[in-house]
């Protein structure tokens, strides 16, 4: 054999396996990247969290992004639309995250002023039990906005408006969370209606043990003209 010819021969044989060899490690590494192979390069994968585990991280989530802790269970109200630590959506934008409340009840609670306070501003939502999906979208007025004696007048004149008194309650008192208005332990609870969907509602101190007298003006949002969004403390089952 000549000399060009071995040359030849061992110049072919080096090129495949040279091929061979960089294939090889490409094969090798594509299987390490996917988890394939041994092992020992392999990304172990999450175990999925059933709906219900999801929905309950979701929500404590939500909380701890907003630096607010989830309320304690004894502040829950079985059979109310919403509850401390849930925040409000409205669907033109608008937010109200419930941060304190006054529970307001006969022998059960009837209905709940739920506050928000949002830097300087404070919100109110008022709500009542199911079937009741209706909640007040308020903010608060001076005392001296009108004048309102011991016993809520049956109609009022507030800002051009004419309200007229749909609900007269004596009812006690219960605050839980912060930031809600100090009435005393017992009220009369008044709620009046104006045009369309205008709201007031007053509290009038009743008790020896003073407290001042809280008044509150907005509308009512109604059904699918609002979301909740719940704190986790909410998925509890009535």
């Amino acid at each position: 054999m000549s000399i060009l010819l071995a040359s030849l021969l061992i110049a072919g044989v080096s090129a495949v396996a040279s091929g061979y060899f960089v294939k090889k490690r490409k094969g090798a590494g594509t299987q390490g990247s996917s988890g394939a192979g041994d092992g020992s390069n392999a990304t172990t994968q999450p175990t999925p969290l059933s709906t219900a585990d999801a929905e309950r991280a979701a929500q404590a989530g939500a909380a701890s992004r907003r630096g607010k802790p989830l309320p304690d269970a004894g502040s829950q109200l079985p059979g109310f639309p919403c509850q401390l630590g849930d925040v409000i959506l409205r669907r033109i934008g608008d937010e109200a995250w419930l941060e304190g409340g006054l529970v307001l009840s006969e022998d059960t609670p009837v209905s709940v002023l739920f506050v928000a306070p949002e830097g300087k501003e404070l919100r109110g939502v008022y709500v009542r039990p199911k079937p009741t999906l209706d909640v007040y979208w308020l903010t608060p007025l001076p005392a001296t906005a009108f004048t309102v004696g011991q016993e809520p007048p049956t109609s009022i004149e507030h800002d051009g408006q004419r309200y007229e008194r749909a609900r007269r309650l004596p009812l006690r008192a219960r605050r839980i969370g912060t930031g809600a208005p100090e009435v005393g332990d017992t009220v009369l609870c008044a709620e009046y209606t104006g045009p369309g969907a205008e709201r007031l509602l007053i509290l009038v101190p009743q008790g020896p043990d003073g407290g001042a007298r809280s008044v509150w003006a907005g509308e009512a949002l109604y059904e699918g003209m609002y979301d909740v969004l719940g704190s986790g403390m909410s998925t509890i089952k009535e």
